[in-house]
C-alpha cells in the first residue's frame, strides 16, 4: 500500500489506476536503456560488443525483476479489498480500508468498507427493531390469553368455555412462534459469525449421538429409527457440531410429525462427488409447498393431527447447510405417507 499511496501524492497519477500500472511499465522498461546510455557516456574505457551485451542483458533482467516486484505491489489495494470482502463473508468481520483515495482501486475500498458498515448498521437495526417487536408482540398474546384463563375459571357455558380454550391454544401457539423466532434471530448471528472450513467429519458418530439423544422421546412413541450409512466419514465444509444439529432437528421433527409405532429412516451415502443424508419420517408429509419454497421463512409452518409447528429450527438448519456450500431440500414420500428431508454436500479430497 505504500507505494499505492505515493504514486496516489502524484498528481496526474491521483485519479487514474490504470496509469499508475503504465507508469511503473514505462518506467521499468526504459530503464535498461537508460541504464546502458550513461553507462557509455560516462565509462572512459573501451567496451567490447560482448560487455555491451552482457550489461544490457543484466540491466533488462534486472529492471524486469524490479517492474515485476512493483507491480504485484500495486496490486495490494485489489487484494487488501478481496480479503476484506472475504473475512466478512466468513467471519462478519469488519476492515480498517482506507478510502481517501479517489481513483478505481481506492473507490472500490472505499465503497466496500461503506457497505459493510451500512449492512453491519442494519443487521443491529434489524435486531433491535425484531427484540422490540417481539416483546410487543408476546405481551398481545399474553394479554388474550389471561382474559380467557380468567374467563375459564368463571364456570361459563360450554359453548363460552369452548370459545376461551381457542383463544388459549391460539394465544399459546403465538408465544411459542414468537419464542422460536427470537431463538432463531440470536442462532443466526451467532451462525453468521461462525467459519466454516473444510475438515474431516465421522459421520457413523455423529449418528450414534444423535440416537442416545433421542432414545428416550423414540421409546415413549415406540417410534424405529432405522439407520444406514453407506460412508462412515467425509471430508466436507462444515463442523460435526453444526451437522449435529441440522440432523438433530431433522430426526425431532420426524418424530414430532410420525405416529405412535412410526418408523424415521436416516441415510447417509455418496452421490457422485456429494455426500447425501437423508431423513424420512411416516407423517402427515407436506401440503401445498414446493421444494424451492420450503425453507422460505415465510413458508415454515407444518401442521398435522399430531401437531403444528413453526418450523423455525428447519430454517436455522436450511441456513446452516447453505453457509456450508450445499443445498437442503424435501419431498413428499412415494407412498404419501410422510415426508424425506435431504442434505447434499459437496465433499473435498483430503490434503
Amino acid at each position: 500500500m505504500k507505494l499505492y499511496a505515493a504514486l496516489s501524492k502524484i498528481g496526474f497519477l491521483r485519479n487514474r489506476y490504470a496509469l499508475k500500472f503504465l507508469f511503473v511499465a514505462f518506467i521499468g522498461i526504459h530503464i535498461p536503456l537508460i541504464g546502458l546510455i550513461f553507462f557509455l557516456l560516462f565509462y572512459e574505457n573501451k567496451i567490447s560488443p560482448t560487455n555491451i551485451f552482457v550489461i544490457s542483458l543484466i540491466m533488462t533482467l534486472v529492471a524486469t525483476a524490479l517492474t515485476l516486484f512493483l507491480l504485484k505491489r500495486l496490486i495490494k489495494p485489489i487484494e487488501n479489498a478481496s480479503k476484506a470482502l472475504e473475512n466478512y463473508r466468513a467471519s462478519r468481520i469488519i476492515p480498517n480500508l482506507p478510502t481517501e483515495f479517489s481513483d478505481a482501486a481506492g473507490l472500490l475500498m472505499s465503497n466496500i468498507q461503506s457497505t459493510i458498515r451500512i449492512n453491519e448498521n442494519l443487521l443491529t437495526q434489524k435486531q433491535e427493531l425484531a427484540d422490540l417487536l417481539s416483546n410487543d408482540m408476546k405481551r398481545f398474546a399474553e394479554t388474550p390469553m389471561e382474559a380467557a384463563r380468567a374467563i375459564v375459571t368463571k364456570n361459563p357455558p360450554d359453548e363460552i368455555r369452548t370459545l376461551a380454550n381457542s383463544i388459549i391454544d391460539s394465544s399459546a401457539w403465538q408465544i411459542e412462534f414468537i419464542q422460536s423466532y427470537i431463538k432463531v434471530l440470536k442462532e443466526e448471528e451467532i451462525l453468521s459469525k461462525k467459519v466454516f472450513k473444510v475438515r474431516s467429519v465421522n459421520l457413523a458418530e455423529i449418528v450414534n449421538t444423535i440416537k442416545r439423544k433421542f432414545a428416550d422421546r423414540l421409546q415413549d412413541k415406540k417410534i424405529f429409527l432405522k439407520e444406514e450409512i453407506k460412508q462412515s466419514d467425509a471430508y466436507i465444509r462444515i463442523d460435526s457440531e453444526s451437522l449435529i444439529s441440522v440432523i438433530s432437528d431433522l430426526v425431532d421433527n420426524a418424530i414430532k410429525y410420525s405416529p405412535e409405532g412410526g418408523l424415521i429412516a436416516v441415510k447417509i451415502y455418496r452421490e457422485h462427488s456429494h455426500l447425501k443424508i437423508s431423513v424420512s419420517d411416516s407423517g402427515a408429509g407436506i401440503e401445498g409447498k414446493s421444494s424451492n419454497d420450503l425453507f422460505k421463512i415465510s413458508n415454515m409452518t407444518r401442521s398435522s393431527k399430531l401437531g403444528k409447528s413453526s418450523g423455525m429450527s428447519l430454517y436455522l438448519s436450511s441456513q446452516i447447510i447453505k453457509k456450508a456450500d450445499g443445498t437442503f431440500y424435501a419431498e413428499n414420500n412415494d407412498n404419501a405417507t410422510g415426508a424425506t428431508f435431504y442434505v447434499d454436500l459437496k465433499q473435498y479430497r483430503k490434503k
